[in-house]
């Protein structure tokens, strides 16, 4: 776990970094307020190289510890950035003070000089409760049943893969797939029955992906997945894999009593960059239906309709 130090007395911020290193943490010491919130806002390549704890002394140059708690707080409501546990450091020891670094979003107070005894255990309870954190909302983004990523977790995915790959000039794709013959196993077998057979095919169509690719669940009996950096030419091979890893022989869901079909459509905006998720997900839906129109398993690609 990765910890930010901001304190501007070099023989403090030494201190502060020799005890938090000891104890196995990766530390990141700034002097001021406003070189913490620039390391705090830097592009990170995934969640491992994220601060999640920041220690602030109170009185810094350029951003005080008070006033970079607030700009913290606004950050993580207006861009929906991972939560950070802060300690506030300082040599006030007044209930007013405490009061005040606590409104401005600290969650926890130390006085100066500090205990290193008492630090570890503040560390220790701060870690703790971004676990707690970070588990409540991947179960917030995950589908009851299939454990895949839900509606709003995946769309918010594909916004993100877009905006990225288009920094970078490369595509986004999407292929959206339809379970046909859930609906009527729910209704002759039961929801147990029918909830088995997509735990099954979510399952192998999971392991059939890149680990970076995205899978979720947007409805009852489709599914949604995102490609980064991948050209219109790569869907149809990438939707027929997903297509026979959901229809294995091996599968439970290969037989006659609960036989089921699985259409496919896609998009990608190679020759569409300027396309919004919307525009991409309404391609691969107008795909999906001229696939299952002709009732056809071969899977069916379309442009984005709209260059904004």
């Amino acid at each position: 776990m990765k910890v930010l130090i901001a304190e501007d007395d070099v023989i403090s911020s030494r201190a502060l970094a020799s005890n938090i290193e000891e104890w196995g943490y990766e530390v990141v010491v700034t002097r001021n307020g406003q070189d913490a919130w620039q390391i705090l806002n830097a592009k990170n390549k995934g969640k491992t190289n994220e601060i999640q704890i920041a220690v602030l002394d109170w009185e810094m140059p350029k951003i005080n510890g008070i006033d970079l708690c607030r700009k913290i707080r606004n950050r993580r409501r207006s861009r929906g950035r991972g939560y950070i546990y802060i300690i506030l450091m300082t040599g006030r020891d007044h209930q007013e003070d405490i009061l005040q670094g606590l409104m401005a979003g600290a969650d926890d107070y130390m006085t100066k000089p500090f205990d290193p005894i008492e630090l570890k255990i503040r560390l220790q309870n701060g870690q703790h409760i971004i676990h707690q954190t970070e588990a409540r909302e991947n179960l917030r983004d995950k589908d009851e049943v299939t454990g895949l990523w839900n509606r709003g977790a995946i769309l918010r995915f594909l916004d993100e893969e877009i905006v990225r790959n288009a920094r970078q000039n490369q595509p986004t794709a999407v292929i959206l797939l339809n379970i046909a013959g859930l609906r009527r196993i729910n209704d002759r077998l039961g929801c147990e029955e029918a909830d088995r057979i997509l735990i099954e095919i979510s399952a192998r169509l999971k392991s059939s992906m890149r680990y970076y690719d995205k899978l979720g669940r947007i409805g009852e009996d489709e599914f949604l997945a995102v490609f980064p950096n991948c050209r219109t030419d790569h869907i149809k091979n990438i939707g027929e894999r997903l297509r026979r890893a959901g229809l294995e022989e091996s599968s439970s869901a290969d037989t006659p009593e609960t036989r089921i079909s699985i259409f496919l459509g896609g998009a990608s905006s190679e020759y569409r960059p300027r396309s919004t998720g919307h525009d991409l997900l309404e391609a691969s839906r107008q795909a999906l239906r001229s696939a299952m129109d002709l009732g056809s398993a071969t899977m069916m690609v379309l442009s984005p309709g709209r260059n904004p």
